[in-house]
């Protein structure tokens, strides 16, 4: 099956070498993880310092199964000079500076489980996720483009393609704006697009999930997985319940969108078994293929 993405790389790069050697039967899972933006320049770089560092662990059991190995994280960081808080402008973005991704094969698979920031750069809000300007996250940014039309913490817009599949009592969820206050990042306000204009959310703590599968990042590129909440609780939340519950939704390319209903968490959690019983609701799956099958799951 192929996806629907025709996103490509935009520089080309010499072989890089490896002291290990690599079965050419099983893929290589690597997590592309977004580094906390430091607080000041003097600020030393700390690996381990990663935007929902424990989300992807969430997901990699039932990816596992299907036969990929785990090979590490991929660090998304801009070489050279780091980029901080008010660097650029809003009229104009930093350069894409190139780096070396060719170790990645077709047979590999990127899984990132953090809300890309794909407009974060002009939606005017504090809450970012820092871009690296890479041509690697540019073209993963790319490739959510034709399911996602805009992305940021405050506003998220789906694509004019699967706005159809959101009928009844869910149309209004073709582009929502989101709480920025409090845990759980709930609707503030939603918009059908028939012509009313958004009208404040009254659909209690509920807020939007995404999950996208590509089965080629790019065209002879590794596969590529992205899901994620519009914070980090959501987001953790999400790829937990996708590791448990919601497994056949990572088995094959595929766009979902899904909906969770916020509860309060325990003041000290011991187990995730808390969110077990938070409802979460498909509201679309888009599976792709030769023929590509549309579950509309919303009612209303």
């Amino acid at each position: 099956m192929g996806s629907t993405s025709t996103s490509g790389p935009l520089d080309s790069h010499p072989p890089m070498s490896h002291s290990l050697d690599r079965s050419p039967d099983f893929g290589d899972i690597y997590d592309f993880v977004f580094p906390l933006e430091p607080s000041d320049k003097a600020k030393l770089i700390k690996l381990h310092a990663v935007r929902d560092a424990s989300a992807t662990t969430q997901v990699l059991p039932p990816l596992l199964k299907q036969g990929f190995e785990y090979a590490g994280p991929i660090f998304n960081r801009r070489p050279g000079p780091r980029l901080l808080r008010g660097d650029g402008d809003e009229d104009r973005e930093p350069a894409i500076v190139p780096v070396d991704y060719s170790f990645l094969r077709s047979s590999d698979l990127l899984v990132q489980a953090c809300r890309p920031p794909m407009d974060d750069h002009h939606s005017g809000t504090r809450k970012r996720v820092p871009r690296s300007y890479t041509d690697l996250e540019q073209i993963l940014i790319d490739g959510l483009r034709p399911y996602i039309e805009y992305c940021a913490r405050d506003k998220v817009c789906v694509a004019s393609q699967f706005r159809p599949l959101l009928r009844g009592d869910f149309a209004n969820r073709r582009e929502m704006e989101f709480h920025l206050n409090g845990c759980g990042a709930a609707y503030r306000r939603l918009n059908a697009h028939n012509g009313r204009g958004p009208r404040d959310a009254d659909v209690g703590n509920r807020t939007a999930l995404f999950l996208l599968r590509l089965e080629e990042a790019w065209p002879g590129g590794p596969g590529y997985v992205c899901a994620f909440g519009l914070d980090g609780l959501c987001t953790y939340v999400w790829s937990y319940r996708l590791g448990k519950d919601f497994q056949h939704l990572l088995a094959r390319p595929g766009f979902a969108m899904a909906e969770l209903e916020v509860r309060a968490v325990p003041e000290y959690p011991l187990t995730m078994d808390w969110c077990r019983d938070w409802k979460i609701e498909l509201l679309f799956v888009h599976e792709f293929g030769s023929q590509s099958r549309v579950r509309r799951v919303a009612r209303g």
